[in-house]
This record gives structure tokens, sequence and C-alpha cells, in this order.
């Protein structure tokens, strides 16, 4: 239902629900508080809940418009923000989860951002409070997003859960293809660097949920490695797969061209896979890992040592392409 008119809105705030109606309502009254003064909706997309959140959220009174898309069935939250994209009417959309470990104030001082400094995205950066479990899964998955994905390594925060980005960024970058994301924000940022449009960050401090628990799962570990991999155009495996091809013929011609094997498999790693790395991160990670396994091969095996110079090697040739 849609409780307001459609003109003149400058924030949309998406918010994905599901049997959130201990949360809903102080939600509600916490975005009204911090949006007072701008003219803003609130879409809330409910995925399907068992509880009464929608009716929560309907009883709760708020100066900006409220708009409240029910789902039939439960299909997850990317899809929840790329339905939230398009009902949105606001010239800014913020994507913001219900439990409230992301305060709503923050989107104020998000859109004040945005309009002192013009840029197309803010995201938050996050100053974590939450349990330790907690932080250690986020920091890993910063280090990898960073890690694989050049264009986020100047955001402190690329895994983060809340932004406020024009509505046209979004929609450039076709952010409802990335519906079947775990991270379909990390996706889009990466898209809109890529792109060229400016990102800034705001500090904000992150606490635990106040009412019901975590939907997190460990099978989006794995998810979120395939994200990853797809977003670099799976470089990894084919790094891997064609460096273990070079490797074998550098051995096998060795003994008859001696020195030019190792320029041969510097050049088989590198011909397939031109568009997507650096020559000069490729050279540099071949020879501090080869480095690396002359020195170590002594001290823990050369199996071992071959190992661990295989993946510093893999390592570089993505932090340097």
């Amino acid at each position: 239902m849609d409780s307001g008119a459609v003109g003149g809105i400058e924030v949309s705030v998406v918010v994905p629900t599901y049997n959130e109606e201990k949360n809903i309502g102080t939600l509600l009254r916490a975005l009204d508080e911090a949006l007072h003064g701008i003219p803003y909706e609130v879409v809330i997309v409910d995925d399907a809940s068992q509880d009464k959140t929608i009716e929560v959220a309907n009883a709760t009174p708020i100066s900006g418009h409220l708009v409240v898309y029910r789902k039939p069935k439960r299909t997850g939250k990317p899809e929840s923000l790329a339905i939230g994209l398009k009902v949105a009417r606001g010239r800014y959309i913020s994507f913001l989860d219900a439990d409230l470990e992301y305060p709503p104030k923050a989107i104020a001082q998000m859109y004040h951002e945005a309009l002192e400094t013009n840029a197309d995205i803010i995201a938050a950066a996050r100053i974590d409070k939450r349990p330790l479990h907690r932080r250690v899964i986020s920091w890993g998955a910063k280090l990898l997003a960073k890690l694989m994905i050049r264009e986020l390594r100047r955001l402190r925060d690329p895994t983060t859960e809340l932004i406020l980005a024009k509505k046209e960024a979004l929609v450039k970058v076709g952010f409802e293809k990335y519906a079947k994301y775990i991270k379909p924000i990390t996706a889009a940022l990466r898209h809109t660097a890529k792109l060229g449009y400016r990102i800034a960050e705001v500090p904000v401090e992150v606490t635990p949920r106040q009412h019901g628990s975590s939907s997190f799962k460990t099978k989006w570990i794995t998810a979120y490695l395939k994200e990853l991999m797809d977003l670099t155009d799976w470089l990894i495996p084919k790094y891997i797969a064609i460096a273990l091809v070079a490797a074998l013929i550098a051995h096998v011609l060795n003994p008859a061209i001696g020195i030019a094997s190792l320029a041969m498999s510097l050049a088989i790693r590198y011909i397939p896979l031109r568009r997507l790395i650096n020559p000069l991160g490729l050279i540099t990670a071949e020879a501090t890992s080869t480095a690396l396994k002359i020195a170590s091969a002594s001290l823990i095996g050369l199996p071992l040592a071959w190992l661990i110079a295989s993946a510093l090697e893999v390592a570089l040739v993505m932090w340097l392409r």
C-alpha cells in the first residue's frame, strides 16, 4: 500500500523485512526522527513474513510516505532490495536492514555528506561493535573483497550493508541483476567504481541487533566466494589451471632450453589472461614466490614450500593486477 503522494521525495529508504515485528516500529520512529526536514519515504519490502511485521509498520505513524510491498513467497533479501529500487521514487536510495544494527540516523548524515561532496554513492564504513565472531567474519569478507577486486581497494568497508546512492547510478549499473548475490551492494559498489562514479564513506557504528536472531548461514560463505570469483571473471581458478600447465611445460622443456623455459612459462600464463592481469605484477609475483620457495625449501620441505609460494604468487597476481 502507498500512504502518501509521490512528488518531491529526496530520500527513499528501502527496508527488506522478514519477521521483524519487534524491530520495525522502532526503526520507523527512528527514521522519522532522523530524517526530519528531509522529504523522504520508506519502502518496506516484506519477504512473506509469518508475524505481524506489516501490521506494525502500517500502524506506526511517520511524517514521510510509507510504501509496503509484500512478496507472495520468500525469495531472500537481495531480491527484496531489487524490488525496493524499482518501487522507490526518491532521488537518493538507501538500503537499510530492519534489525537496527545500522543506526537510522546514519542515513541523514550520509545524505548531507552527499550534498556537500556531490558524491554519487555514500557508503557506511563500519565501526563494528558486534560480537567477536561477527567482526572476524566481516573482516575476512572485507579482506577478500579488497584482495580480489581492485576497484574496491580504496574503500575502508567494501562489504558494507548500508549505502545511500543516487538512484540513477544504481539503475545505470543494473542493480537488479545482482539480486541473485549474497552481497549485491558489494557488487554494485564494484560496478559503479569501475564506471567512474564517485564513492565516499562515512564512519558508522554498528551494534548487535536488539530483537530476533541473525539470519546468517555458513553456506553464505561459499556463496560469497563464488560471487567474488564471478566479479573477477573467475581469474583465480583460471590462473591456477593455466599456471599448472605452464609449470609442467617448463619442467619438461627445462633440460632442453634452460632459462628460456621460465620465459615460456610466464608467456603461457600471461597471454590467455592478458586482459585480467598486469605483466609486471605477474613477473613480480613469480620472482617473489620463487625466492620464497628456494629460501624455505630446506626448512619446511619442498612440497610445503611450493604450496605456500604458489599461494603467495596467486595473491600477488590478484593484488598487483
